[in-house]
């Protein structure tokens, strides 16, 4: 009997030992994978994957698909650069959601077809906890940098860094789309075209790629490519002249150019000659410009836009004898319409007083390369 009970005992115990404990969990649940960035109003990202949310069993949860995300280093409190080049102007600053191994920093050219020229700086792998920054040197008139970096799958990707040239923010830019052409459509169909954002546009012809519809004294209507007039370099900023909310681009130069871009097509709404030859040329806080010719007689042309990119223009001047009053002559609206010194004074003086406030624009140096 005695014997009996030990052996019960001993079964008691293995039962006991063999006992699994309580899961918290239910068998079978499933977790959420949500892939988020790792900084707020970033520039942008770089994606890998169009799917960033799935229900998957945890135990059969892939790797988390890598977001690389670009912004200007001051814009975070990191400030250490891991690299620095020679002429830098610009720094970077990356992060990434998911380790992914040769994280490389690319040279690029753009001159006739965009295309990687060589290496700059790699590191072996780069993980969220450590973001990356880099000193480099980035051109706003055409792409010079880029990115390459092998994801957790083995597949290698690689993004230009486009830099806007309306508020120098940055982003990354799939460098198969920018060079990859569609070979799909038969031969005896027009491909379709891609449609330009504004921004585009004005890259586009800053760069030289695209032309825009001007007025020829001579000639007529033309197309004008930037270099045409442009290629000894001078600057462009953006202001809204037309009041439709959009701003135009400006171009200063040795004259000056205002062009604005509407059904996929760029237009030179405005166009000067020569700036500081014979006169000045300003932009009024009223979207006014204001031209100023200086000879033997001086000369106005004050030009208004309209909300369509139409112009209207008004011309006038004055010429005065300082040793004989009587030989002094006005006009206004056109040369030969002579008006009185006090009907000049009256017709003008609302242009003279707008004449007084001038525009501020955030003018960008720009030197054709």
């Amino acid at each position: 009997m005695k014997k009996l009970f030990c052996i019960a005992l001993i079964m008691l115990l293995l039962t006991a030992c063999n006992t699994t404990p309580p899961s918290d969990t239910p068998s079978g649940e499933t977790t959420s994978i949500v892939e988020t960035s790792s900084t707020e109003n970033s520039s942008t990202s770089a994606e890998t994957s169009s799917e960033e949310t799935s229900s998957i069993p945890k135990e059969n949860a892939p790797e988390k698909t890598a977001t690389i995300i670009i912004d200007h280093a001051e814009n975070t409190l990191y400030d250490e650069p891991n690299f620095t080049e020679d002429g830098a102007n610009y720094n970077l600053i990356f992060f990434t959601n998911a380790a992914v191994k040769d994280f490389t920093l690319l040279e690029m050219d753009e001159s006739e077809v965009l295309q990687v020229v060589d290496t700059l700086w790699s590191v072996d792998e780069f993980t969220p906890e450590t973001p990356i920054i880099v000193s480099t040197w980035l051109n706003d008139a055409t792409i010079s940098r880029g990115i390459s970096y092998t994801d957790q799958n083995g597949e290698q990707h690689v993004f230009s860094i486009f830099l806007s040239m309306k508020d120098d923010s940055v982003s990354l830019v799939d460098f198969k789309e920018q060079t990859t052409k569609d070979e799909s459509a038969p031969l005896d169909e027009p491909k379709e075209q891609k449609t330009l954002t504004i921004d585009e546009a004005f890259d586009a012809y800053l760069k030289g790629e695209m032309s825009a519809t001007g007025i020829n004294f001579y000639d007529g209507v033309e197309e004008v490519y930037l270099r045409d007039h442009f290629n000894w370099g001078g600057a462009y900023a953006f202001y809204d002249v037309t009041g439709d909310g959009v701003p135009e681009l400006h171009i200063r130069f040795a004259g000056y150019e205002i062009l604005t871009y509407r059904d996929a097509k760029l237009f030179t709404i405005y166009e000067s000659g020569t700036n500081g030859q014979h006169g000045p040329i300003d932009l009024l806080e009223n979207g006014a410009m204001l031209e100023e010719h200086t000879t033997f007689e001086t000369m106005y042309t004050y030009t208004t836009f309209n909300a369509d990119g139409t112009s209207n223009k008004t011309e006038f001047g004055f010429f005065e004898n300082p040793e004989d009053e009587t030989q002094n002559e006005y006009w206004f609206g056109e040369y030969d319409k002579k008006v009185t010194k006090e009907e000049f004074d009256e017709l003008t003086k609302d242009i003279f007083a707008a004449a007084e406030k001038k525009a501020e624009l955030d003018w960008i140096e720009w030197t054709p390369q």
